[in-house]
Order: structure tokens, then C-alpha cells, then sequence
């Protein structure tokens, strides 16, 4: 599976949650709203899943890609640190539950 990970910067919480697919044995890249917007449409179009990390960043996807995009809403960076362990948990608690893996 091939998942696209989306928050503002691309460097913490989209970075941490393609850690944790990386771990799972699947495909991920991570890029963010406000750092690389001319990368979201190649990114949505070859993944077969979008993730995005606050509900408003959905705002930024293209249309085309909504069918494919889920938010698990983890609300602003307050870890900043990629390689956060609570963040890396809880992130993999939250696609777990919401199906995705």
C-alpha cells in the first residue's frame, strides 16, 4: 500500500506517521501543505491513500483525491521532533483504529 502523509510543514507529524507505515512494511512519503504545495497533486495521484494530520488541511487536496483521503485530526505540532516515541504511538493507535492498515 502506498500512503501520502500530509501536515503543514511535512517535518514532523507526516514525517513521524511515514515512519510508522515505513515500519509496517509499507510505501510512504510525507510533504506538507504549507512547504510544498506543487507536490500534492503528484503525491495524492500515486498514492492509494491520503492521510492528513489536521481536518483543515483536507481544504488542500485536490477533489480529484478526497475519495481517497482520511484525516486522523491530530491537532497542531506540539512534538516537533519526528522521531517522538508518544507520537509515533499514538499515531499508529489512530490508523489502527480507523482501518487503515
Amino acid at each position: 500500500m502506498k500512503f501520502f502523509c500530509v501536515c503543514h510543514y511535512g517535518h514532523s507529524r507526516s514525517a513521524a506517521l511515514a515512519q510508522v507505515l515505513h515500519a509496517q512494511s509499507h510505501e510512504a512519503v510525507c510533504a506538507g501543505i504549507g512547504t510544498s504545495p506543487s507536490s500534492l497533486n503528484p503525491l495524492s495521484s500515486w498514492a492509494d491513500k491520503i492521510i492528513v494530520l489536521q481536518e483543515y488541511m483536507a481544504n488542500h487536496i485536490n477533489p480529484e483525491f478526497l475519495h481517497k483521503t482520511f484525516i486522523i485530526d491530530i491537532g497542531p505540532d506540539v512534538w516537533s521532533n519526528p522521531y517522538n516515541k508518544e507520537l509515533k504511538a499514538m499515531l499508529l493507535e489512530k490508523i489502527t483504529r480507523a482501518g487503515l492498515l
